[in-house]
C-alpha cells in the first residue's frame, strides 16, 4: 500500500507541536512551584492565639491591646499573629472553659472567677504565685451612673433601696460586674460600721429595686444607654470618656466608699497546644508592659499603684477575705438568696 507522505508529515508536525506544548506546560508548572516555594520561604509565618475575655475590657482589647501585641510579635519574631477572641460575661467565660472551649488565655473580671477554674482543676490552686501581682494587671472602681441631672438625687449605695428607684444590675451568675456590684454595696456597708448580717441586709434591700439583669457588663451599659433603669453600678472605666468614645450619656456618681476591682489574666494550660508556650507567655507578660499600662490608662483603667482621687474611701477584695472564702461564704450565698426573691 502506498503511504501518504503528506499525512506522515502532518503526523510528525502534530507530534512535535504536542511535545513543544508539553515542554512549555512543564516549564510553567516548574516555575510556579519554584515561585511558591520561594514565596513560602520569604513570607512571614502565621500563628494563632485563642483569647477569652470578659466584656468589660472588650473595647480596650479590640482597639488597643491586641493590635499593639500583634505589631510587637511581628517586629520581634517576624511572625503574623491572629488573635481569635471571644467576649462574654466573666461567669460565662468560665462556663465555656469548663465546657472545654479552647481558650489558651483567659482574662477574667475577678480572682473569684478563677476560683471556679481551680475547683475544676483547670488551673493550679497556686496560680497566683506564678504571675506578677497574682495575675492582676489593672484596676477600676465600681461607681454609679444615673440620668442627667440626677433627678432622684442618688448619692451613695445606701440610696439604692429607696422606693421607686429602678436599679439595673448585671446578672450575678454570668457577669463579673454583677458580683463586683454586690460586693461594692456589701463592703461599703461594712466600712460605715455594719456587721456582716447588716451588710447583707443592705444588699437585699437594694436588690428589691432591681428591674433587669443583663448577662454582661457590656449589655448592661447598652441597656442604660437605651433608657432602661434609673441607676447602674459599673466599672468606672466603662462609663468615662476615653480615646475611643465619648462619655456614656448620664451623670457619674462616686459613692463615699466603694470597691476597687482587680482584673486578672490566666493561662489555661490544658488548652495550650505544643509550641504555643512562648506566644502565650509573651502575651500575658505583655499586659504589664509600660506600653499596655499607658494604653489602659487612656481607656480609664487604673494601674496597680494609682490613687483614686474621686473616692473618699476605697477597699479591695482582699479586705473582705480570700477569694475562695468570698466565693463560697458570701457570693454563692448572696446569689442563692437574691435570685430566689426577684420576679419581673
Amino acid at each position: 500500500m502506498k503511504r501518504n507522505i503528506y499525512a506522515d508529515r502532518r503526523d510528525d508536525f502534530g507530534f512535535q507541536r504536542g511535545r513543544i506544548i508539553s515542554i512549555v506546560v512543564v516549564m510553567i508548572v516548574f516555575i510556579i512551584i519554584v515561585w511558591q516555594g520561594e514565596h513560602r520561604a520569604t513570607a512571614p509565618e502565621s500563628r494563632t492565639l485563642v483569647l477569652y475575655c470578659f466584656t468589660g475590657m472588650q473595647e480596650v482589647m479590640e482597639n488597643g491591646v491586641i493590635p499593639i501585641f500583634k505589631e510587637y510579635w511581628q517586629d520581634e519574631y517576624g511572625e503574623h499573629v491572629e488573635v481569635i477572641s471571644t467576649f462574654a460575661g466573666s461567669g460565662t467565660i468560665v462556663d465555656k472553659i469548663i465546657s472545654r472551649f479552647p481558650a489558651e488565655v483567659a482574662i477574667l473580671s475577678s480572682p473569684v472567677d478563677a476560683v471556679r477554674l481551680s475547683e475544676r482543676l483547670l488551673i493550679s490552686s497556686n496560680w497566683w504565685k506564678t504571675l506578677p501581682n497574682a495575675g492582676v494587671f489593672n484596676r477600676s472602681a465600681m461607681i454609679m451612673i444615673v440620668r442627667d441631672g440626677n433627678p432622684l438625687d442618688i448619692q451613695d449605695f445606701s440610696d439604692l433601696s429607696r422606693p421607686g428607684i429602678e436599679f439595673l444590675h448585671p446578672n450575678l451568675i454570668t457577669s463579673g460586674a454583677g458580683q463586683w456590684a454586690i460586693l461594692a454595696i456589701y463592703g461599703s456597708a461594712l466600712r460605715v460600721g455594719s456587721d456582716s448580717v447588716g451588710a447583707i441586709q443592705r444588699v437585699a434591700e437594694a436588690w428589691q429595686n432591681v428591674i433587669e439583669q443583663p448577662a454582661s457588663a457590656r449589655d448592661a451599659v447598652q441597656l442604660f444607654i437605651e433608657g432602661t433603669g434609673d441607676v447602674l453600678i459599673m466599672y468606672e472605666a466603662n462609663l468615662r470618656e476615653n480615646i475611643a468614645r465619648d462619655q456614656i450619656p448620664g451623670q457619674l456618681v462616686y459613692p463615699s466608699s466603694t470597691i476597687v476591682t482587680e482584673h486578672i489574666v490566666l493561662p489555661i494550660n490544658r488548652n495550650i497546644r505544643s509550641g504555643q508556650e512562648e506566644l502565650v507567655n509573651s502575651f500575658i507578660q505583655f499586659l504589664w508592659s509600660a506600653e499596655v499600662q499607658h494604653l489602659l490608662a487612656a481607656y480609664g483603667y487604673h494601674g496597680l499603684n494609682d490613687s483614686l482621687d474621686n473616692i473618699k474611701d476605697t477597699f479591695t477584695l482582699e479586705s473582705l477575705g480570700v477569694p475562695r472564702r468570698i466565693k463560697s461564704q458570701l457570693i454563692d450565698t448572696l446569689i442563692a438568696a437574691l435570685t430566689s426573691t426577684v420576679s419581673y
